[in-house]
């Protein structure tokens, strides 16, 4: 699964002021995968094939 390497990330803090923050490399990839969590995906979801049941 090909993930991007840079993202830009928009969200408010605890103060709700809007903050922006570009995110490079493996953290990009690790806020990608948590994001689909909080979504509801999961990585099964987003392979090609579907899983192998073992015996």
């Amino acid at each position: 699964m090909v993930r991007a390497q840079r993202i830009v990330l928009r969200y408010r803090d605890e103060r709700f002021a809007e903050k922006t923050e570009t995110i490079d490399g493996f953290t990009a990839v690790i806020f990608q995968h948590e994001t689909d969590h909080l979504d509801g995906i999961l990585y099964t979801d987003r392979t090609d094939e579907a899983p192998t049941p073992e015996e």
